[in-house]
């Protein structure tokens, strides 16, 4: 299993995350022709250039703006990003991260999230680096994101809403329930922008047992005494042969129909959850219930918990990574008096185990006008008489 795990010690920009990540090796290029696609190059350039913080050589990206941007209201930049031509995976994440922005901004100001107007974040810039976070987050394939704890820094900040206190209030909005530090220098550290992208994708805990792969390092515009840098590694679990790096998300349910139950359960196998199933339970107050189960690859975990929030009465979910051992598996065609047949062969330190395809042997049955166990019969017979 793939990962980025951050080190946000010395906090997180959307400048400094970009930086990050293409020092770990996207394209800037890449970057560049993608970006295009929100058809707002002639508002800015983009500068990538090497630099050094207290002896660390880094990256820094600069995104230079052509002329003044007007704020854009969570609506026109969704609008924005959905009619680009840039890929569904890229659109998904840069609205998830606006949309976390958006719901923070909205709660700070008294205002419903459609109407919440951004203005540093709504700027050219902003939508730069965070539609910029999305391509390069892409393009780099990972199953999850980690982070550590996040140090906001102290003093105060100047925005469209006057001198703030740091943290400002959008930042402490979006980060709350997340570890934090305050203090590490006398001025913001982490950006409402940078805020965002953590908190909409990143998981904050410690990591054990990793293979670090490559290092990136994104620069920061000013200095301290610490370097101001953020790390971002890209690593690797080690699983043994046969072993898959998996999510489970759950929830319990008490509120459904057998048929709403149903129709869920065929949208998340449909969108590319790999099982899911169902298991009575008593739930408080000696409530009956039933407890949903969703295993999938780490990479769908963001789209399969929208899918549950959308079509089950779940209000929260828990998800956490299993370890699953696979058989390695082919199927072979087998010849029999019946036609072909498929067979799946799983086969696991010597041990094999052969089973013939379900949905072929019903339609042969049928065909033929015998029974399901007659037709699997066949085919193993035929099956054992080729191997022998």
């Amino acid at each position: 299993m793939a990962f980025l795990y951050y080190d946000a010690s010395c906090g997180i920009s959307g400048d400094m995350n970009i930086a990050a990540l293409l020092d770990l090796g996207v394209s800037f290029d890449h970057l560049k022709s993608e970006l295009d696609k929100l058809g707002l190059n002639d508002e800015y350039e983009l500068e990538f250039k090497s630099v050094k913080k207290r002896g660390i050589s880094a990256s820094k990206f600069n995104v230079l703006l052509k002329k003044h941007t007007h704020e854009r209201s969570f609506k026109s930049i969704k609008e924005l990003i959905e009619s680009s031509n840039l890929n569904q995976n890229v659109k998904e994440i840069s609205i998830k991260i606006f949309k976390t922005i958006a719901i923070a901004e909205a709660k700070v100001h008294g205002v419903s999230m459609d109407t919440v107007h951004f203005h540093e974040i709504g700027a050219t810039d902003s939508i730069v680096d965070i539609v910029g976070a999305a391509i390069c987050f892409d393009a780099l394939n990972v199953d999850k994101i980690y982070s550590s704890r996040v140090e906001l820094g102290g003093g105060s900040v100047k925005c469209a809403h006057g001198e703030l206190s740091v943290p400002a209030p959008a930042v402490s909005e979006i980060l709350t329930h997340v570890p934090v530090s305050i203090g590490k220098a006398e001025f913001e550290l982490t950006t409402p922008t940078g805020a965002g992208i953590l908190k909409s994708l990143a998981i904050f805990r410690q990591k054990a047992d990793i293979n670090i792969i490559k290092t990136g390092y994104g620069a920061g515009g000013k200095d301290m005494p610490h370097a101001n840098i953020l790390k971002v590694m890209l690593c690797k679990e080690e699983y043994e042969e046969n072993h898959v790096a998996n999510t489970m998300i759950e929830a319990n349910l008490d509120d459904m129909s057998a048929e709403e139950m149903a129709f869920a359960t065929k949208i998340l196998l449909k969108n590319g959850a790999l099982d899911v199933f169902l298991t009575p339970i008593i739930m408080k107050k000696s409530r009956a219930g039933v407890k949903l189960s969703v295993l999938c690859k780490n990479k769908d975990v963001l789209n399969l918990k929208e899918l549950i929030f959308k079509h089950t009465s779940s209000i929260g979910v828990r998800e956490y990574l299993v370890s699953k051992t696979e058989l390695s598996r082919k199927i072979e065609k087998i010849s029999t008096k019946y036609g072909e047949i498929s067979v799946k062969i799983s086969t696991f330190e010597g041990m094999e185990k052969i089973k013939p395809e379900f949905d072929e042997c019903e339609a042969a049955a049928i065909k033929f006008n015998i029974s399901i166990q007659e037709i699997k019969d066949e085919v193993m017979r035929a099956y054992k008489t080729r191997t022998t």
